[in-house]
């Protein structure tokens, strides 16, 4: 039977005893009620019985004084009692209405009877009394018979009373006899009332449900303060308790199987985000010693190992020698173990770095101190030092370096963390690849560089002398053309138009090697970058091309360009190309304007514009005109080589930035140039 079954058992019972409880206080009420309608009856018979004496008592007392003083307020009097007020009648009648058993009533009736032959008495006194016999009406109110008359009235009433009085008491005592009983009953009701709720108060309620839970509430505080140690007893009742303390074993059972879950689950995560760790850091390391602590760190928090160390093959021998890079908890505690450590190589087969070195593979020691291929075995057991592991870092299937790890704690080997390691030793092998190819690759770059300058130089000198070769007989041509002309006899159009041609072809050929020059020179002779005053650099630019603008009567308005760090030289040399073009390129008749100022672009870059009103070109050709010799117009319209805007070019790629053109045929040009790093702010226009 379950606690609550007996709960259910005992409240009912409970119920029903309460209820019992109502009734007899029901009835006790009433039984009060009946014993105080007794009580009020008694008194009611005992107060007309009294009124039934004093009636015939004051008929007595007022014919007498009539008879005596003959004063006719006493003859009044009586005859208003016996006619009017007739308390004696009422008397009769009440007791009727009382419903007085009727032999109690006939002691009433007899007194009454014997009242009403006394009255005839009376009436004949008054008689006497009117016909002046005062003696006669004495003797009949003062006689014996009268007296007689009155005894038997007042003995009546009183046996009346004493009847009703006795019945009335003993139904009173009966009453208050049975209430007696009903609180008796009562009584005996609410004491097994009281025991039932002591019962189940104590008995049940806390022996054996209280107390119960209670320890079942200390043994789940305890679990969840992951105290699993706690024992928790069997309980053979079938029960509620017995079924919280099942349920509390099996919740036991199943935090001890969710915390293993949760252990191997989180031990695994936790080998995942080292193998991430350990894969991203080897990926953006550039060397072992950068990835080494890394790795050190990450396996030793992982596994919560005080100590990590790494080995590094010796180059030419078959022997491992400290790399002195360490991950300890507390150096302190281990600082002879380090010092042994770092001045002790490692052979191939020997101690636990030895043997991954000899077989290429992870290698677990439960307890070093026990082990006796450890040559540090006694060192360890003096520090507590106890499990060990150690991975390979294998390059090409060899090893070339060995991560160890140690821990105060005797540990099984975990297969799954040794596979782990396996992998990150890929991992950092794949590190020491790219450092050795990186020395391989500095060498041949160091190399190919250096054959670079010295080709570079050697073409530079040869530029120079061929520019200067090449420009001697140049000036030859020209000189001559000018000595062939003075010389010529006569009038001979049409030797001088050959000597002109001769001329003119010779003027742009040293154009063309002038800027051959220039560009060869923006390749190879650069200047450091310094932060440029473009305000100073465009001033000197409209000084350079001062007779350009007069010519053409154009007009270069520019406002305040803020400095960036670029080389001056090839700054100026870039603007002097493009606002000569925008001089040069203008339609006839129109005056050349050109505008120049900088923006903001949307991703924070400055922007320079040179913006012109001049001829333009078609859009299919703003690729084109950048790339060398492209010109899009004859030799006789505009003068040029067709390398200024390829220069230009050229020097925006050595400042890694950008130069684009939208152009509209007779409308004009605009060339953006991007320079990418941020740009304080814009100062206001100057022309």
């Amino acid at each position: 039977m379950t606690l609550f079954s007996i709960f259910r058992f005992i409240a009912a019972l409970i119920v029903v005893l309460f209820i019992l409880v109502g009734i007899a206080v029901l009835k006790l009420n009433a039984g009060y009620k009946n014993e105080q309608v007794a009580i009020d009856l008694e008194r009611e018979l005992q107060s007309i019985g009294q009124q039934l004496a004093q009636g015939s008592d004051y008929l007595t007392d007022e014919i007498r004084r009539y008879v005596q003083f003959g004063n006719r307020i006493h003859y009044d009097n009586f005859w208003r009692e016996v006619n009017d007020t007739r308390s004696r009648d009422k008397a009769v009648e009440k007791l009727k209405e009382l419903k007085v058993l009727p032999s109690e009533l006939s002691y009433i009736e007899k007194a009454k009877e014997y009242s009403d032959n006394l009255i005839k008495t009376e009436e004949a006194a008054m008689a006497a009394v009117e016909n002046k016999n005062f003696d006669k009406a004495r003797q009949l109110v003062f006689g014996s018979y009268y007296d007689e008359q009155k005894k038997l009235i007042m003995g009546n009433i009183k046996t009346f009373q004493n009847v009703v009085n006795s019945r009335a008491s003993e139904r009173t005592q009966e009453l208050m006899r049975r209430n007696s009983r009903l609180i008796l009953f009562t009584n005996i009701l609410l004491i097994l009332s009281g025991v039932l709720v002591i019962f189940g108060f104590y008995g049940i309620g806390i022996r054996r449900l209280i107390q119960p839970i209670n320890k079942a509430k200390q043994m789940m505080l305890k679990l969840a303060n992951d105290d699993l140690g706690i024992d928790i007893p069997v309980n053979t009742s079938k029960d509620e308790v017995g079924e919280i303390y099942s349920a509390l074993r099996v919740f036991k059972e199943n935090v001890i199987q969710r915390r293993q879950a949760v252990k191997k689950f989180n031990h695994e995560q936790g080998l995942k985000e080292l193998l991430q760790i350990i894969t991203i850091s080897a990926n953006e390391s550039r060397t072992l010693n950068e990835v080494a602590p890394i790795c050190l760190k990450s396996v030793c928090l992982t596994m919560d190992w005080p100590v990590g160390h790494l080995y590094v093959l010796q180059e030419g021998k078959e022997e491992l020698i400290s790399s002195k890079i360490w991950y300890v908890e507390e150096r302190e505690s281990f600082e002879k173990f380090i010092s042994i450590t770092e001045s002790t190589p490692m052979a191939r087969g020997i101690g636990l770095p030895g043997r991954v070195l000899a077989n290429n593979e992870p290698a677990w020691i439960k307890d070093v101190t026990k082990d006796s291929n450890f040559p540090r075995s006694k060192l360890a057991d003096e520090i507590g030092v106890r499990a060990g592991f150690a991975f390979p870092v294998v390059i090409e299937d060899k090893t070339v370096a060995v991560f160890e790890f140690f821990s105060n704690l005797a540990v099984e080997p975990n297969q799954t963390l040794l596979e782990t390691m396996k992998t990150l030793g890929i991992q950092i092998g794949r590190v020491i690849e790219r450092e050795l190819t990186e020395k391989k690759l500095e060498k041949l770059v160091k190399k190919r560089t250096a054959e670079l300058e010295r080709s570079n130089s050697s073409l530079q000198d040869f530029v120079n002398i061929a520019s200067h070769d090449l420009k001697e007989p140049l000036r030859k041509i020209i000189i001559f053309g000018d000595v062939l002309r003075l010389r010529k006899k006569g009038n001979d159009d049409k030797g001088d138009s050959y000597i002109d041609k001769i001329q003119s072809a010779t003027i742009r050929m040293q154009a063309l090697l002038d800027d051959l020059l220039n560009y060869s020179k923006v390749t190879n002779e650069t200047h450091p970058f310094e932060k440029v005053d473009f305000n100073k650099v465009f001033k000197e630019i409209l000084i350079d091309l001062e007779s350009r603008i007069s010519e053409t009567k154009g007009t270069v308005n520019i406002n305040d360009i803020p400095g960036i760090m670029a080389d001056p030289v090839q700054m100026h040399h870039l603007f002097l190309n493009l606002i000569g073009n925008s001089l040069k390129y203008h339609r006839e008749g129109v005056p050349p304007v050109v505008h120049i100022y900088s923006q903001i672009s949307e991703i924070g870059h400055l922007q320079i514009i040179v913006e012109d009103n001049g001829i333009g070109f078609e859009d299919k050709y703003r690729k084109k005109i950048f790339q060398p010799f492209e010109r899009l117009h004859g030799k006789g319209n505009y003068s040029g080589t067709g390398i200024g805007l390829t220069i230009c070019q050229k020097i925006i790629d050595r400042h890694n930035g950008t130069i684009d053109v939208n152009s509209t045929p007779n409308e004009g040009s605009k060339f953006v140039i991007t320079f990418p790093q941020p740009s304080p702010l814009i100062a206001g226009p100057m022309v």
